[in-house]
């Protein structure tokens, strides 16, 4: 939603969102200052001027800590994947090498038990 406050021939004024989130101001004319309770300085230069609502810098505050968040708890769960595909591969390493001296031993016996019976 754009709520036009003023559109003048050197000056527009317009609040845009439901609730207002940014307010701008075009032309040469000064702006003034917009309610700071709820407005807050944005970008400025010649001819322009925004503000933006503190309601919503505070929600993108918030949805940036969400979003930061969210991204390290993906990074410690893709970690937490590969230190347990590494500890598996360690003990299926560590059982085929068990399985394999196991079957050596089995070899060795039998031999033993040939030569005895020579």
């Amino acid at each position: 939603k754009v709520n036009i406050l003023s559109a003048d021939n050197d000056f527009y004024l317009a609040e845009i969102g439901e609730p207002a989130s940014l307010r701008v101001a075009l032309g040469p004319r000064g702006a003034g200052n917009a309610d700071g309770n709820y407005w807050q300085d944005g970008a400025a230069g010649n001819g322009y001027r925004v503000w933006i609502s503190k309601a919503a810098k505070t929600k993108g505050t918030a949805k940036l800590q969400a979003d930061a968040a969210a991204k390290e708890k993906a990074k410690k769960e893709e970690a937490a994947t590969a230190k347990a595909h590494a500890e598996e591969a360690a003990a299926a390493k560590s059982r085929s090498a068990a399985e394999a001296a196991a079957h050596k031993a089995e070899e060795v016996r039998k031999l033993e038990e040939f030569r005895k019976e020579e």
